[in-house]
């Protein structure tokens, strides 16, 4: 067995990329590394499908190549697909780069393609200098932990690198073994692309300094990728401890060491980057009230915790609700829960609980109507047994009611009075005496 098939062999056994004579996808475009990974695969015995990409990107070229690799394909008795693509078109449509582009359309393909043909797998032939190029290409534009650890052996369980481990040489002298000729892509040599410049100027300058530089790079991947696994498991015990339904606990938070980078990783996938979360770490050290916006949710510095509320819930507010009280009785659907209300004489009530849940009105003080409305600035009730009036969004602030049940809290109005916070405060007005007759009850449920 040559080395190319061992180190192969190895690395999917290894990370467990296939099992025996497993049936895969290779994507190949029929340059040195696709060749490579479509033969070692097919020498190792795996059931082997091939799946060229014609981008139509270099004219006669790129027809060249599909026709060398049906070519090669039919000579080695492998099945092949080959899917056609108006790239510059598409590109254009979804304002993107050729590049981009190429690569949507080919993994938008590749799993079609596994969906038809029942295969679990898609082989692709990154391979150690790869590695190293995306290593290199991710610190020139800045990075963390996910970009310096370069490429997966696996990604999301379907796409797979068994040429990880071998090296660009490597590749080239298997090819001699294997008497095996390859397609050259005109634009390899192209400094327009950044990579290109990586490949033939950075890293041979590396190489001269290190002879074992790729080597030596693509180890330190593979050692941050071990870094990294026990970072995402710190991180989701974190996540455990700290996150709740509305956000993020402040006093656990602040019990960690770098906690910008914590921020960060909790509150990325909400759309804030790492700027907006120094100025949040900051903000747990100050008085609450501190407001930050990404471009899909709001996060509120609250007294206890960081509270995410999405912007679409802002911007769909509930309009306010009429209640008929000629109707007699009724159902509320209120974002907090469900108001039912009825008309009783008083001597049908069985019994009198006073619950925030539950509010009882005099019916011959009450007009016809009365409203269900969001809470307005300045709002006050008279809460009952009180003699004074005390603001709404003091209660709020008193009780520690979090801003995402304040966006969501309705009150019940009468004119300019506050009649009821459902679950939270009765108010005075309106009360049963001794000359009641005919009564309302609502009762929330809250959900």
């Amino acid at each position: 067995m040559s080395e190319l098939l061992k180190t192969v062999s190895d690395t999917i056994k290894r990370e467990q990329l296939l099992s025996v004579r497993e049936k895969v996808i290779v994507a190949i475009s029929g340059g040195a590394d696709s060749v490579a990974l479509l033969m070692a695969l097919f020498s190792l015995d795996f059931q082997v499908v091939a799946a060229h990409c014609n981008f139509h990107l270099r004219g006669d070229e790129s027809d060249g190549d599909e026709e060398y690799i049906r070519q090669l394909c039919k000579t080695l008795g492998i099945e092949i697909y080959v899917k056609d693509f108006d790239t510059y078109a598409y590109a254009g449509e979804h304002s993107l780069s050729v590049e981009m582009a190429a690569r949507e359309l080919r993994y938008t393909w590749f799993d079609e393609l596994c969906d038809d043909l029942g295969i679990g797998k898609i082989a692709v032939a990154h391979h150690k200098n790869d590695q190293v190029e995306t290593v290199l290409l991710n610190l020139s534009m800045g990075t963390g932990i996910r970009g310096v650890r370069g490429m997966r052996y696996m990604r999301d369980g379907k796409i797979i690198r068994p040429l990880l481990d071998v090296s660009r040489e490597e590749i080239e002298c298997f090819l001699q073994e294997q008497n095996l000729s390859y397609r050259e892509d005109s634009t390899n040599k192209e400094f327009v692309y950044k990579r290109n410049a990586l490949r033939h100027k950075i890293i041979p300058a590396f190489t001269a300094l290190n002879p074992a530089f790729v080597e030596t790079v693509a180890r330190t991947a593979r050692n941050l990728a071990g870094v990294e696994e026990l970072y995402n498991y710190t991180l989701r015990k974190i996540r455990c401890e700290v996150q709740t339904d509305s956000g993020f606990l402040i006093q656990p938070l602040k019990t960690y060491p770098a906690l910008d980078t914590i921020l960060y990783e909790l509150l990325r996938e909400y759309g804030f980057n790492r700027l907006q979360c120094t100025d949040i770490r900051t903000s747990l050290y100050n008085p609450p009230g501190a407001v930050f916006f990404s471009a899909t949710h709001r996060l509120i510095r609250g007294r206890e915790t960081l509270e995410l509320i999405r912007l679409d819930d802002l911007r769909c507010d509930m309009p306010p609700v009429s209640i008929d009280l000629l109707s007699g009785s009724g159902r509320v659907e209120l974002p907090l829960g469900d108001v039912f209300w009825k008309k009783l004489r008083i001597d049908e009530l069985s019994s009198f609980e006073r619950n925030a849940n539950l509010l009882y009105l005099d019916a011959r003080l009450l007009p016809d109507r009365l409203l269900f409305r969001k809470v307005h600035p300045g709002d006050r009730i008279k809460p009952f047994g009180m003699k004074g009036t005390k603001k709404v969004s003091r209660i709020f602030i008193d009780n520690h009611i979090s801003h995402r049940e304040r966006q969501s809290t309705f009150l019940l109005t009468c004119g300019d009075f506050v009649l009821w916070i459902p679950g939270r405060v009765v108010s005075d007005r309106f009360r049963i005496d001794e000359n009641t007759q005919n009564i309302f009850v609502f009762t929330f449920i809250p959900r």
